[in-house]
């Protein structure tokens, strides 16, 4: 994973991000057994903070939680209605990607 500390040493950089993305589509099996199509990219904790994006429901990813590294997804408004959901955080989101299933919980 990306780490900005050699960029932070820099004092013109004020806060650094990370993006490992671009469109990775792929289908959710949402836990009603309804079908999303998605892209999802891997970002870290100070991604929504650096473009200044809010968090409207359930909170950001943390580095005081281990498990949001690999167990964590953060979704926006047009996936919540997608999957027909009114209050996301705690839902759980399973997809496979490379013929692995890996089950998320939103924040």
């Amino acid at each position: 994973m990306f780490s900005g500390t050699k960029l932070l040493k820099d004092p013109s950089i004020e806060s650094v991000t990370a993006d490992q993305g671009g469109n990775q589509e792929t289908i959710a099996h949402i836990n009603n057994g309804k079908k999303v199509t998605f892209d999802f990219r891997y970002i870290d904790e100070n991604y929504f903070p650096f473009f200044q994006i809010p968090v409207i429901a359930g909170r950001n990813f943390s580095k005081s939680f281990s498990s949001d590294t690999s167990e964590a997804v953060i979704i926006n408004e047009a996936f919540a209605r997608a999957a027909g959901w009114k209050e996301a955080p705690g839902r759980e989101v399973d997809f496979f990607y490379m013929n692995k299933k890996y089950r998320w919980q939103a924040l």
